[in-house]
């Protein structure tokens, strides 16, 4: 295996770890309703960890997407 395949190999399992776990985060807090106990206790309004779990969903998008 040469240098370029070993780095594409590389960056192809970091994109899909970092995926994974921008996906289990937002899955985590899109389908629990105790997360906005966290951010309320922060001074956040109480649904606001609905907009973090989008906003990580998107992330495992992003990182998901080569280019």
């Amino acid at each position: 295996m040469n240098q370029s395949r070993v780095k594409s190999v590389i960056s192809w399992a970091v994109q899909i770890l970092l995926a994974a776990f921008y996906a289990l985060a937002a899955s985590g807090k899109l389908m629990s309703s105790r997360s906005g106990l966290r951010c309320s206790g922060m001074g956040f309004p109480d649904k606001f960890y609905l907009v973090i779990g989008a906003l990580e969903l998107v992330g495992a998008m992003a990182s998901s997407s080569h280019g």
